[in-house]
């Protein structure tokens, strides 16, 4: 008899949260803050569709290099030596983007010699959307010749070999970068690399670990070394990493998996730094650290540590003084 009036006692306690009226009730709360919260949905979206739109601007551009070569103006593997008048319509095309995104702009640039060879090396964002912004002022303000070093993980994304290689992107080695400047033509090296885009963060530290390489190359060649680096890089997109899965499968395999939000519309610089000049006295570890310190200074001269999205976004629409 007991347990019949406690199950009536539960029954009537629990009456008021299953009825049908309370029930619907909660339904038109549940509607009331979703048109609450609708203008703002598209801005809580847009950090996760900006990426998907800057993938869909890549392919865009392949496409448009399929169309050159089906019209027979580029070569069938899309060689550099083919792709130059193509190369620059893509140039005009990345350069006005730039412009409408991020406001890029670059100071230094008389520091790219004119003609004659150069060791570039920049430091590596997460998503180093900044580099192809340069490649796209450099054909367009000195029309120089520039192939970069670009990681195998990149050659393994499906469908971007035609824009890597019209855009001069080669997997190394030594060898091939020194014939290359020894051609007397421009070369991007990032010590970094893909790892430097996992591992670093908006301290801007550069994860070069024992890498010399890229010194080795510019003394073997007997050419200069200009350090660049990009204002506000990290705070244009991130990594997502749910419980730091993604950095440990990237030290485990090496491969990188392109998980990114954002690509805000913060204010980008590159800064190209006074050019190191070729000292055959230096050994390749010397010369290494002092390029990395050349760039350090850059980081420190430029960039607000640690690095700040509202900060960045502030600089991107911030007015800019009136020319008199």
């Amino acid at each position: 008899m007991a347990s019949s009036e406690e199950s009536h006692e539960w029954g009537s306690a629990l009456k008021p949260w299953t009825s049908w009226s309370d029930l619907d009730e909660l339904g038109n709360v549940l509607v009331g803050i979703f048109h609450f919260m609708q203008p703002a949905i598209p801005f809580l979206l847009l950090p996760f569709v900006c990426p998907a739109f800057f993938m869909v601007m890549e392919y865009l551009s392949v496409l448009f290099l399929h169309v050159q070569r089906y019209r027979g103006l580029i070569s069938k593997n899309f060689s550099y030596e083919s792709a130059g008048a193509s190369r620059k319509i893509l140039a005009k095309y990345w350069y006005l983007w730039s412009q409408i995104w991020h406001g890029y702009e670059v100071h230094g640039m008389e520091n790219i010699p004119d003609t004659g060879p150069a060791l570039i090396i920049f430091y590596h964002g997460r998503a180093p959307i900044d580099y192809l912004y340069f490649l796209a002022h450099l054909t367009l303000q000195k029309e120089r010749r520039c192939h970069t070093v670009a990681d195998f993980a990149v050659f393994k994304i499906p469908g971007l070999g035609p824009l890597l290689s019209a855009f001069g992107a080669i997997p190394g080695p030594q060898s091939t970068c020194v014939q290359i400047l020894e051609s007397g033509h421009l070369l991007g090296i990032s010590p970094g690399g893909v790892r430097e885009a996992v591992l670093s963060d908006s301290n801007y530290t550069l994860v070069w670990c024992t890498r010399t390489g890229f010194a080795q190359v510019a003394l073997t060649a007997g050419v200069p070394i200009i350090p660049m680096f990009t204002k506000n890089l990290q705070e244009s997109c991130y990594l997502v990493s749910i419980f730091g899965l993604l950095f440990w499968f990237y030290k485990r395999t090496g491969i990188i998996l392109p998980l990114f939000y954002g690509f805000f519309p913060v204010k980008l610089c590159t800064y190209i730094g006074k050019p190191i000049p070729h000292d055959p006295s230096l050994t390749a570890s010397k010369l290494a650290a002092k390029t990395k310190q050349a760039l350090e200074s850059l980081i420190n001269e430029h960039q607000t540590l640690p690095g700040s999205l509202l900060v960045a976004l502030s600089e991107r629409f911030r007015a800019r003084p009136k020319r008199h």
